[in-house]
């Protein structure tokens, strides 16, 4: 990619404000990184995907177990979990900006809801996916509902819920960089928005490599913490 970016930059020589080139890129995120600003940026982002991923993932397993273990409210919410899924972050953005101006809620809002409906529904698949034999033999030797619920239910469909939360930590981070570029004066979103209001491309394209890595290592971190948890069972993953 490095090599067909260069080979655009030396033949069409665009201005830097179309198509910077990769020199001038890592010159300037390596500017970037070495002044306090982008770090205090990157670390109010981060915080603010953890906060909205984390209650994403508590509230969507505990739906998930409840639509599972009850069929009279899977029945009852299925459908509108389906329509609410389709409904993108984007479009809460400037509801969340009414309800909740420029405070941290409105942007924990968006990334919870962001992560949310995946983390529901591939929950909810990888427990209907625990085959009734796990169940079966668990009620032979008098395991409590619970018991069955904590011991065999969730370990055994551990490898989806990796998954949901894999994916709904990266939406998290697509809706946080959304939600700061339309309503936010700090975070990495905004300052990608901020510099491409003054042409600064260089910038933006900086940020948005940062942004790139940042979701690769924690995406990696979370596959790291699902495998050791539950060593056994996260071989695909």
């Amino acid at each position: 990619m490095l090599v067909v970016w260069e080979g655009i930059v030396l033949v069409a020589n665009p201005l830097p404000v179309i198509l910077p080139s990769p020199a001038n890129v890592a010159g300037r995120l390596v500017a970037l990184l070495s002044t306090p600003v982008v770090w205090a940026d990157l670390g109010i982002s981060t915080g603010r995907v953890l906060a909205g991923f984390i209650l994403g993932a508590l509230s969507g397993v505990f739906i998930a177990v409840v639509l599972a273990m009850n069929p009279f409210v899977n029945r009852s919410l299925r459908y509108l979990l389906i329509s609410m899924r389709f409904v993108i972050p984007f479009a809460w953005v400037p509801i969340a900006a009414f309800w909740f101006g420029l405070s941290e809620t409105g942007k924990v809002f968006i990334t919870w809801y962001a992560s949310f409906f995946v983390i529901v529904f591939q929950a909810r698949a990888g427990i209907a996916a625990v085959p009734d034999l796990y169940v079966k033999v668990a009620h032979t030797f008098g395991l409590s509902p619970r018991r069955i619920l904590w011991q065999i239910t969730l370990p055994a469909a551990w490898p989806s819920l990796v998954v949901g939360m894999r994916l709904g930590l990266s939406f998290s981070w697509v809706a946080i960089l959304a939600a700061e570029m339309v309503n936010a004066n700090s975070g990495i979103g905004y300052f990608i928005n901020y510099s491409g209001q003054f042409l600064a491309t260089n910038d933006v394209m900086a940020g948005m490599i940062i942004i790139g890595v940042l979701g690769f290592c924690s995406d990696q971190l979370l596959s790291w913490l699902g495998r050791r948890i539950l060593p056994g069972t996260l071989t695909a993953i």
